[in-house]
């Protein structure tokens, strides 16, 4: 089962505490919860940030760090829980941590040329850092 960048790196620097790792049936039950309440049905384009029925949002040119300034902005900065994934043929494995500790994760583990989504639990919004330089936030009730 392929691993991403991301996930890796968290593991080989020691942050595995810092994470809780969905096993595969918890994966993909979250993942398909998030497909049906995210994506369009009837296209099927290789990143998920491609299909989003509802964008909110697109930001160009970012800088990861702008993503806090978005979540207060939002004000998502209330939720203790996040979800992060990867498309699904980079990693079926999704992980749980606390807000509180993403800008550590982000710093230490994430490229640039990996697509992350960072999903509330309560699977309400979804903040896309992308390979091409932008952020997407889609939220269901946009």
């Amino acid at each position: 089962m392929n691993r991403s960048l991301f996930r890796t790196t968290i593991i080989e620097n020691n942050l595995i505490n810092l994470i809780y790792e969905y096993n595969l049936k918890e994966s993909d039950e979250i993942r398909a919860k998030f497909e049906n309440k995210f994506l369009k049905t009837n296209i099927k384009n290789e990143y998920y940030w491609e299909n989003f029925i509802k964008i909110y949002k697109k930001l160009d040119c970012f800088n990861w760090k702008d993503l806090f300034q978005i979540i207060n902005d939002l004000n998502y900065r209330n939720e203790k829980n996040i979800i992060i994934m990867s498309d699904a043929f980079e990693d079926k494995i999704l992980i749980k941590t606390q807000l509180m500790y993403l800008e550590r994760l982000l710093d230490i583990a994430w490229y640039p040329s990996d697509d992350l989504y960072i999903i509330d639990k309560n699977l309400s919004w979804c903040i896309s850092l992308t390979h091409h330089d932008f952020i997407i936030i889609s939220k269901v009730d946009c």
